[in-house]
């Protein structure tokens, strides 16, 4: 698992959650219908995403967990992330493997740890 975007989220001074809890995640996954990675549950058991309306560098954010399971009620679509607040939104699609993006539905990683890997290196391939 890619830990050290973390420590890089860090040193930039981005303000992130603390960890989020196995019964915060079933819950979201109860409401969204929707069964996450292990690899993405691996990852919020150390950080639940950015702070509301942060934002790094490369102008991506890392939604919380509650904010997954809000904005994404009803939706196939599930985001998880998104570039310049709104613009883009990254994430699941249901009943499909992968991460992807939403105005095209482009598989763009294979997995949550990918993403995080090419979230290090770079942005555009999420626009």
């Amino acid at each position: 698992m890619n830990y050290a975007i973390i420590e890089d989220w860090k040193k930039e001074g981005i303000l992130l959650n603390g960890p989020a809890t196995i019964d915060e995640m079933a819950d979201c996954e109860r409401f969204l219908a929707f069964i996450f990675s292990e690899d993405f549950k691996q990852f919020y058991l150390v950080c639940n995403g950015f702070a509301e309306l942060v934002m790094d560098s490369k102008m991506l954010t890392l939604s919380s967990i509650l904010n997954i399971k809000w904005q994404n009620w009803g939706q196939d679509f599930i985001s998880v992330a998104d570039y310049n607040i709104g613009s883009t939104s990254i994430g699941y699609i249901k009943g499909k493997k992968g991460i992807y993006r939403d105005y095209d539905e482009k598989k763009i990683c294979d997995n949550f740890n990918e993403f995080l890997k090419h979230w290090q290196k770079e942005t555009f391939v999420y626009i």
